[in-house]
């Protein structure tokens, strides 16, 4: 879905769905585009189109920006594609230290994931940076936005209880 910062539309498209939804504080711009796909609007891309989006420079920062985002995820029922999958792996890792109280293998089988994790984690976003600093700070982060986004998403959805 495009966001605020990548989108274009008519505004009789925009009329048509009654515009922004106004009780969002964030994740607004998604239920827009939502509720434009809904009504069977057409998207383009443009392949060659340039958006300049300034990044937050602190791991806090940082923190409070995906947890906000996610937070209204959460308000909006706007449930990402790899949310559902971000949830299941913490209920695995949380399942698994549990176990391992009971049969230390459970332990051994969390610490192998948790490498793997971290692998991944370095893996996908290394090409980005290409800085041996990253080897600590890709992972640092990817735990840091999972959290922001497991807490934002549960904030942001007992708000609409």
């Amino acid at each position: 879905m495009p966001s605020s910062r990548s989108i274009a539309f008519k505004r009789s498209a925009w009329r048509a769905i009654g515009g922004y939804p106004e009780q969002y504080d964030t994740c607004e711009d998604l239920v827009f585009a939502q509720r434009l796909k809904d009504r069977g609007m057409q998207f383009y891309l443009e392949k060659n189109a340039v958006v300049i989006w300034q990044q937050e420079k602190s791991i806090i920062a940082v923190a409070k920006q995906l947890f906000g985002y996610a937070r209204g995820d959460g308000q909006a029922l706007y449930v990402r594609p790899q949310t559902p999958l971000l949830f299941f792996r913490y209920l695995v890792g949380a399942l698994l230290l549990g176990a391992g109280f009971y049969n230390v293998i459970f332990w051994q089988a969390l610490a192998v994931l948790l490498v793997f994790y971290i692998l991944w984690a370095i893996k996908k976003n290394y090409r980005y940076v290409q800085h041996i600093s990253a080897l600590f700070y890709l992972p640092l982060l990817q735990f840091i936005s999972d959290a922001a986004v497991i807490c934002g998403m549960i904030v942001g959805y007992a708000a609409r209880i």
